[in-house]
This record gives C-alpha cells, sequence and structure tokens, in this order.
C-alpha cells in the first residue's frame, strides 16, 4: 500500500507518448476526480496530441450509473458498464484509429 501511495504517475504520464483516454466517474469515491483531475491536467500541459479526459457525472469507479458511488453500492447495480461510457469509448476509438 505504501508503494502505490508514493507513486507520482505524473512522472510516466508525462513520457507517455500517442493518444490518450482518461475517464473518470464522477461519483468516484476511490480515484476522486476533485482531487485526481487538476494533477492529470498539469502532468499533460503544452502535450501533443492533446488527451482527452472525460468526467462522467453519477458513475462510480466501475463506470456504472450509480446514487452515491460507495463500493457498498456495487452489488445492488445491475448495469456491467454504462451505455455512455461505451459511446465515449467507441467515439474516441472511432477518431483515433480512423484518423492514422
Amino acid at each position: 500500500m505504501t508503494l502505490l501511495l508514493e507513486h507520482d504517475p505524473a512522472v510516466p504520464l508525462k513520457n507517455m507518448h500517442g493518444e490518450v483516454l482518461a475517464l473518470f466517474g464522477g461519483k468516484d469515491l476511490q480515484v476522486d476526480p476533485a482531487q485526481n483531475l487538476p494533477p492529470l491536467n498539469k502532468a499533460f500541459v503544452g502535450r501533443k496530441p492533446a488527451p482527452t479526459v472525460v468526467s462522467l457525472s453519477n458513475h462510480n469507479h466501475l463506470f456504472q450509473h450509480c446514487k452515491t458511488g460507495a463500493p457498498t453500492e456495487y452489488g445492488e447495480i445491475e448495469e456491467t458498464i454504462s451505455q455512455e461510457v461505451l459511446d465515449v469509448m467507441s467515439r474516441w476509438l472511432k477518431r483515433v484509429v480512423l484518423t492514422r
């Protein structure tokens, strides 16, 4: 656990090449968008091509529609992954793959 907490993802992010799609669940309590979006955006400043960063409101860590985002809610949700997430991924993949 300590290594995970000490890991600075900005370092590998700055060294990434190619297109990037970053998705956040707006109610994710495990990877809080309010805490993680600012450093992610900072890591990508000036990067070409610019990353696609999407925060999906009312989605949890598993990209399911949710009420609270709490992990205890996961078992009550029948949705595997929301259609909104699949649509975002599909549009991004089509744009990236078909423009090459």
